[in-house]
């Protein structure tokens, strides 16, 4: 029996190793638990960390996006006021240019007119002044022929009178030379009254 305290001393050598490499084991296994906690809460932690920077550039990202947007709202507002702007213009140039044309077509419509006229009016004067000419070149042959017609009665006249006068003259010729004047006048009065 001596041999029993040996055995149990071992025995619980044995266990006492045991429990010994058992609490190591669960020492190292709770360090391993431990390292794995703190591996886990600084995973946690590193992916918390790299969340808030995503969040971070998310939110930077975001506010990056908002204003280019923004802004490229502002650039199609600006263009867009601009073109209509140009389209204003143009259209007030295209309405000048639309009046400016009206206003040549009626200034040519009216020179046009005025033109017709003066040349009808010209042409009436050319023809009314040779119709003058002709009127008057007939009043000179007419003025020319009762003057003629004229002329000679009424000169007899004087011509008659002093052969009257003239002491040599006899009766029969005065007497004849007054019926003569007398026939003579009533002709120039017949001629006359035929002018009036």
């Amino acid at each position: 029996m001596k041999f029993i305290p040996t055995l149990l001393f071992c025995l619980f050598a044995a266990l006492g190793l045991a429990a010994q490499e058992k609490i190591d084991k669960s020492n190292s296994s709770s360090k391993e638990t431990r390292s794995e906690f703190v591996e886990a809460r600084s995973g946690r932690e590193a992916g918390q960390q790299q969340e808030k920077r995503d969040s971070v550039l998310s939110l930077e990202k975001s506010r990056q996006i908002a204003g280019i947007n923004d802004s490229y709202r502002l650039d199609a507002t600006r263009k867009i006021a601009a073109l209509e702007t140009l389209n204003q213009y143009n259209a007030r140039q295209r309405n000048e240019l639309i009046l400016i044309a009206t206003c040549l077509v009626v200034a040519l419509t009216v020179l046009l007119i005025y033109f017709a006229r003066t040349r009808k009016l010209n042409k009436q004067l050319t023809n009314h002044e040779q119709q003058l000419q002709e009127l008057n070149s007939m009043k000179d042959k007419i003025f020319s022929v009762i003057g003629h017609d004229l002329r000679g009665p009424i000169a007899r006249i004087p011509v008659a009178l002093e052969i009257i006068d003239d002491e040599e003259t006899s009766l029969e010729e005065k007497k004849f030379l007054i019926e003569n004047l007398k026939e003579h006048s009533k002709v120039a009065l017949e001629t006359f009254d035929k002018l009036l």
